[in-house]
C-alpha cells in the first residue's frame, strides 16, 4: 500500500514538472520568435530609411547646381519637377561671360505604382538619360518637393525633398519609413520683402527734363504657364505658377533712351491672404539672361500666385519719364 502511495506521488510530482517546463518552453519560443522579429523589423527599417536617404542624396547632388529661381511643378496622377541646371561658364551674345544652364533635370513620381524616375535633358542637343531612381514609393504621397520659407531673401532658397518607402518582412508584414532632407540652392534673382526686383539700394534716377524726356513703352503678355505649385498637398492647397514675357521699347523717333536701372516690378495682392512670388529676368543683363535667349528689349516674370493678383511694371527714361504697364493674373 505504502508503494502504490509514493508511486501515485511521483506521477503529480512530475505532470507538475512537465507543465512547468511546458510553460517555460512556451515563453522562451515566444520570446525568441518575438526577437527574431524584432530583429527582423529593425535590419529592414533601417534598410528602407538608409536607401531612401542615399536617393535623396542623389537627387540632392544632382540639383546642386540648380537654381531656386527655375523650378517647375506640375502636380496630378505623375507630378512633374524640372530644375534648370547650370552646365558650367560661357559666353553671352553681349560678349559677357557668365554661368550656362543648358541641362534640365525633371523628376516624376507616379503616384499610383509609387515609382520615381528622373530625365536629364540637354537644351542645346536633345539628348535625353532616362533613369529610375527609386521604386516602392508609399502611394500617393511617396515623394513631395516644398519651397520653405515666406522670407525671399533669408529663407527663399531652402527646398525640402521628402521621400517614404515601404519595406517587407519575412512574413509579409509591411514596414514604412520617410526621410526628408533640406538642401539650399543658389538663386541668381531675388526679391526682397517689398517684392522689388533688387535687394539692394538702387542708384539714384537722373534728374528730370520735361522737355526731352519721353514715357517708355511697357507691355506685359499673358500668362503662358498652366501647371501648379504644391502650397499644402494634404489641405489640397496648389498655387498657379506664373511665367510672363514683357517687352519695353522707347517710341521710334525720340533722343531720350531707356535707363535700365529703374525697372522696378510691383505685385499687388487683390484680397488679404493671397500669397505670390515672382522674380525678373532682364534680357538686356547678360548674367541674368543666360540660357533664356530674350531679345535687349524683353523681359520675363516668373513665380506663383494662390488666387490672382496685380502686376506693375515700371521703367523711366533717362528724361525721367516713367512708363508704366498694369495687369491682373
Amino acid at each position: 500500500m505504502r508503494n502504490t502511495i509514493r508511486a501515485g506521488l511521483t506521477l503529480v510530482e512530475l505532470a507538475i514538472a512537465v507543465a512547468i517546463f511546458g510553460t517555460v518552453a512556451s515563453i522562451a519560443g515566444q520570446s525568441m520568435i518575438s526577437g527574431t522579429r524584432m530583429s527582423e523589423e529593425v535590419s529592414v527599417s533601417t534598410r528602407v530609411t538608409d536607401d531612401t536617404n542615399r536617393v535623396l542624396q542623389r537627387i540632392a547632388g544632382q540639383l546642386r547646381s540648380a537654381d531656386y529661381s527655375w523650378i517647375y511643378m506640375n502636380v496630378g496622377e505623375v507630378s512633374t519637377y524640372t530644375f534648370k541646371v547650370c552646365t558650367g561658364l560661357g559666353v553671352s551674345e553681349t560678349g559677357e561671360i557668365g554661368p550656362q544652364f543648358d541641362h534640365t533635370y525633371t523628376i516624376a513620381f507616379d503616384s499610383v505604382n509609387g515609382v520615381l524616375t528622373a530625365t536629364l535633358a540637354d537644351q542645346r542637343t536633345g539628348l535625353l538619360l532616362n533613369q529610375e531612381i527609386a521604386r516602392d514609393l508609399r502611394t500617393p504621397d511617396g515623394f513631395r518637393v516644398n519651397q520653405l520659407g515666406t522670407d525671399v531673401l533669408v529663407k527663399g532658397n531652402q527646398l525640402q525633398l521628402a521621400m517614404a518607402r515601404r519595406g517587407q518582412l519575412g512574413d509579409g508584414t509591411e514596414v514604412m519609413r520617410e526621410a526628408t532632407t533640406t538642401i539650399f540652392l543658389r538663386s541668381t534673382i531675388y526679391a526682397n520683402t517689398n517684392l522689388t526686383t533688387s535687394p539692394g539700394s538702387t542708384p539714384e534716377p537722373p534728374p528730370s527734363d520735361p522737355d526731352t524726356a519721353i514715357v517708355p513703352i511697357v507691355l506685359l503678355g499673358s500668362d503662358t504657364d498652366t501647371t501648379q505649385k504644391v502650397i499644402d498637398r494634404r489641405s489640397g492647397i496648389y498655387a498657379n505658377n506664373l511665367l510672363i514675357k514683357g517687352t519695353v521699347q522707347m517710341p521710334s523717333g525720340t533722343s531720350d533712351v531707356i535707363d535700365y536701372n529703374t525697372f522696378d516690378l510691383r505685385m499687388s495682392k487683390v484680397t488679404d491672404g493671397i500669397e505670390a512670388y515672382a522674380t525678373l529676368t532682364r534680357g538686356w543683363v547678360a548674367s541674368e539672361n543666360r540660357g533664356n535667349k530674350l531679345a535687349a528689349n524683353e523681359f520675363l516674370i516668373e513665380g506663383w500666385v494662390l488666387g490672382s493678383m496685380t502686376i506693375s511694371v515700371v521703367v523711366s527714361s533717362t528724361g525721367g519719364a516713367d512708363g508704366t504697364a498694369t495687369k491682373t493674373y
